[in-house]
């Protein structure tokens, strides 16, 4: 932790104002986060008695890890959803005789980026950060523990966060763009395509499905996960936009096990996505006299993105919840998401997302379960990982020079040398419900 990075005058060039005194801490655990660097700083600004609680989120020191975040450009995406499209999702609704719908996000104070050809030899890499308020300190927020995953009473929040942020964005579309696509205003969330890394993540998908195989350890489901390694690309192109092989033999209806009808003229459902919906990108505040979750803050918008709203919801559900939540509340936590995304619609008189129905959200609901699938054996053998086996990332990517050596670390880290029952319960439920469902 390159705490020594965080000085006197790196905090008044970034918050644009003399600073007394500061302390500065990790702001985050290990397994609590892989890409980026976190400090929980404590400052005094001038002349002031009380201290002002902040998160810096940097980029990390090893400069494989930074490359990663330039090779897709995770680290600029977040900067800018936080710097310029969150302001204008608020702004449009001044005008407007309505009550101000926020989006469910972090609040921002401050942030940088400079550009590779701009940085001198005095360049730190803290000097590319973002500065939010640390909602843990002044806002009673914190997160839930990823062993125990989301119960009811969180899920409810999660959903209703999720269609406000997917209603405002399709919301600001009709009213702005005359239902142009975001990314076309906001170039920032177009996802590269990266054809010299194909190998690269098809390794990585492979490993990562054997590894979920073995954690499983069911006959009866390998055909189903086998099913998934054969898609993966697919899926990856379908749901992700990203572009790392050849093109997809495959659309939303045909890439699962039991392929589903096409629905001919069908128009696609492309709002603003979280993109990383896993339980530790959300900070929830409780009641103080019940313990029980009033709000949700949806956090780390690396991968935010322009595109399926069911991506969001089936990334959040599968990696994140039991799978007997899921058996007695599917259906009304996804009326809560439906009912949620249609008042926010009839609020600002615009349309809903074309040929929107209750039946048509549980049709498409339903063959994004494999994007659940895929980020499910991508992503729980790594943040389910025995506590004993956790590292820090400048741990296991020191010495790594390239991109593609990072990309390797990551299919490593989802390899448990020691059983764990809790991932070994959640994996299989997931692939149980997969292969059920007919998805896999």
């Amino acid at each position: 932790m390159a705490d020594n990075q965080i000085t006197k005058e790196f905090l008044e060039s970034v918050l644009k104002c003399k600073i007394d005194k500061f302390t500065v801490n990790a702001g985050s655990s290990l397994g609590d986060g892989y890409t980026c660097t976190l400090f929980a700083v404590d400052l005094w600004r001038n002349g002031s008695e009380v201290a002002e609680s902040v998160l810096i989120k940097t980029y990390p020191l090893v400069e494989a890890r930074q490359g990663f975040l330039e090779s897709m450009d995770l680290f600029v995406r977040e900067l800018r959803v936080y710097d310029t499209l969150i302001p204008e999702l608020l702004q449009f609704q001044v005008p407007l005789d309505v009550p101000v719908v926020k989006p469910p996000l972090a609040p921002f104070i401050a942030g940088q980026f400079i550009e590779a050809g701009q940085r001198t030899g005095k360049w730190t890499p803290v000097e590319n950060c973002i500065v939010m308020p640390d909602l843990r300190k002044t806002g009673n927020f914190r997160l839930r523990d990823r062993f125990q995953g989301l119960d009811l009473d969180h899920f409810k929040l999660v959903m209703e966060a999720q269609a406000t942020l997917h209603a405002l964005s399709w919301v600001y579309k009709n009213k702005c763009l005359d239902e142009g696509a975001l990314q076309d205003k906001f170039p920032f969330l177009a996802q590269k395509e990266l054809p010299e890394m194909a190998a690269i993540f098809k390794n990585m998908a492979n490993s990562n499905c054997e590894n979920a195989d073995k954690i499983v350890n069911d006959p009866k489901l390998s055909e189903g996960i086998e099913h998934l390694k054969t898609v993966a690309f697919d899926v990856c192109e379908l749901y992700f936009g990203m572009k790392i092989g050849e093109p997809t033999v495959h659309t939303k209806d045909t890439v699962l096990r039991v392929k589903m009808p096409t629905v001919e003229n069908e128009e696609p459902w492309l709002v603003l996505l979280h993109g990383d919906a896993w339980s530790n990108n959300m900070l929830f505040r409780y009641d103080e006299k019940t313990g029980k979750p009033v709000e949700v803050i949806l956090v780390d918008l690396q991968i935010t993105r322009e595109g399926d709203p069911m991506s969001d919801i089936v990334y959040a559900l599968y990696a994140s919840t039991s799978q007997s939540l899921r058996q007695k509340h599917l259906t009304s936590m996804l009326h809560i998401y439906y009912d949620t995304f249609t008042e926010i619609c009839k609020t600002f008189s615009v349309p809903p997302l074309p040929g929107w129905s209750w039946e048509e959200l549980n049709r498409r609901f339903h063959r994004a379960k494999i994007f659940g699938a895929y980020m499910s054996v991508s992503l729980l053998p790594t943040i389910l990982k025995n506590s004993e086996e956790l590292l820090s990332m400048d741990q296991v990517s020191e010495g790594k020079k390239t991109t593609e050596d990072l990309i390797e670390v990551f299919a490593e880290l989802s390899k448990n040398s020691k059983g764990n029952p809790i991932l070994t319960q959640r994996l299989r439920e997931v692939m149980e419900d997969f292969v059920s469902d007919g998805v896999l």
